[in-house]
């Protein structure tokens, strides 16, 4: 599953790509995993920006070629560049090592989220106890927007997901602002985009 990548390809030949990668991971692991027949399956794709009707629609034909089991999924969008704010003003921060001033001064606590329509939903990811010293700025939240589109709309069941997913990763102990699944998607586009200095490198270091 962490191996399968789909291939670079030109604009106009991006969805037959999209389905065809897709097609294969689900085939391989619901072999791994041994799917019975009517299973209920949920897929949850992450992406930062909202996706467009094209890609629902190609998730759409994909989940037709697989009418044994009862497929689920939902595509959730994610902003960090946003207006709103939490506060909760019956925090008069902690203490800090590194300043004599409490940190976290009306930081609402870690995991903190509010509805602010159906499907879209504002997630606190840095609490008073994640705030370095009373000097760092204010942290915003994280926007979660679930699209219409979607077959699997559990905004409970998606938050907590999102949640539980920025506890998860290799570089640091600390939780993170992003799930990982955005992540570390996000640093091996930006690697990527350094090895294209590189053409003829690319194909060998990725199969290393």
């Amino acid at each position: 599953m962490f191996s399968s990548r789909s291939k670079e390809v030109a604009y106009q030949d991006y969805f037959n790509e999209l389905l065809l990668s897709l097609k294969g991971s689900i085939d391989a692991i619901s072999k791994e995993q041994g799917w019975n027949e009517n299973e209920i399956v949920r897929i949850i794709f992450h992406v930062f920006k909202p996706m467009k009707d094209l890609e629902v629609e190609v998730v759409a034909r994909l989940i037709e070629q697989f009418p044994q089991f009862e497929i689920k999924f939902s595509f959730v969008s994610f902003g960090e560049h946003h207006p709103y704010l939490i506060f909760d003003l019956d925090q008069n921060g902690i203490s800090s090592q590194f300043s004599k001033s409490a940190k976290g001064k009306y930081t609402p606590a870690r995991g903190t989220n509010l509805m602010l329509e159906p499907g879209v939903c504002i997630l606190q990811l840095k609490g008073p106890a994640d705030v370095k010293s009373g000097l760092q700025a204010f942290s915003g939240p994280l926007v979660i927007r679930i699209h219409q589109k979607s077959t699997f709309i559990d905004p409970t069941y998606i938050v907590q997901q999102v949640y539980r997913l920025t506890n998860i990763s290799y570089k640091t102990f600390k939780p993170s602002q992003l799930p990982v699944t955005l992540l570390y998607a996000s640093l091996i586009t930006e690697q990527l985009n350094k090895l294209s200095l590189f053409p003829d490198g690319i194909p060998y270091l990725l199969n290393l």
